[in-house]
């Protein structure tokens, strides 16, 4: 399975900015291991064209993490090293995480929709990839800050650089919401169809982050109220990511059975 090879990478990758801090290995590791997710993208999307690839949504967050990855962290020069920027690592193992649920939980199919080549479907797809990415970096600069290990301007750096990746989320999580909705209406004459967890979820997700936008402008909530807040939200949205294209448990190199 070459979702295998991709693991073996970024797991290097992660050992590497942790242990024996060399941006350029690392950054290595990770732009291999991107590669592979990224052909494993394409080559389900082609398969299934002109029919919507759902099954790819894990692969995907993978890819777009991982850009974020190497775009702020993999290039920082070897002075300033990576053990300086707490959400590094934090971020690059959630990444291997996610990877290794492509590999023991792999789902090779998705029941094909009707009209799901219009090209709402692909906007609202590729849109909430992105924004679930986003949502889960900011979740990681929130939990970064509430370490505490910073000084106290770096830990104010840090909130605000996850609100700001928190509005861009958003931003993309609506982009989707409402595209899902005209492929809802374009495909089968309903502005939302409930009983499939692609839409459901993204909609779960678009209260609660519009629920922190609100909290903005409560003074009442302190800067560690909101971190908490956001961390539990990237929490939900990992979770809401990945189960619902999660296959059954099954070992590498192992025939579906």
């Amino acid at each position: 399975m070459i979702e295998t090879c991709s693991l073996a990478a970024y797991t290097a990758g992660f050992f590497i900015a942790l242990c024996w801090p060399r941006p350029f290995l690392s950054t290595l590791c990770i732009g291999i291991g991107t590669a592979i997710n990224f052909a494993v993208v394409l080559d389900r999307y082609n398969g299934a064209w002109p029919m919507m690839p759902m099954h790819f949504g894990i692969a995907g967050l993978s890819v777009v993490l991982s850009f974020i990855w190497i775009c702020n962290y993999g290039t920082i020069n070897r002075q300033n090293g990576l053990r300086q920027q707490p959400e590094s690592p934090i971020l690059l193992g959630i990444i291997v995480l996610v990877v290794a649920a492509t590999v023991f939980f792999p789902k090779d199919f998705y029941v094909p929709f009707l009209r799901s080549n219009v090209i709402w479907s692909h906007v609202f797809l590729l849109a909430g990839i992105v924004a679930k990415s986003f949502l889960v970096h900011g979740g990681v600069k929130a939990f970064a800050a509430l370490q505490g290990t910073q000084k106290k301007p770096k830990i104010a750096a840090l909130f605000n650089s996850a609100t700001n990746w928190i509005v861009y989320g958003y931003g993309l999580l609506t982009v989707s919401l409402f595209s899902g909705e005209l492929w809802c209406y374009l495909g089968w004459g309903t502005p939302v169809v409930w009983h499939d967890a692609a839409l459901t979820t993204v909609l779960s997700l678009w209260l609660y982050w519009t629920c922190f936008l609100h909290l903005l402008f409560i003074r009442s909530w302190s800067q560690k109220q909101r971190s908490r807040f956001v961390v539990a939200g990237a929490v939900l949205v990992l979770f809401f990511a990945c189960h619902p294209d999660m296959g059954p448990f099954r070992l590498p190199f192992q025939g579906q059975g």
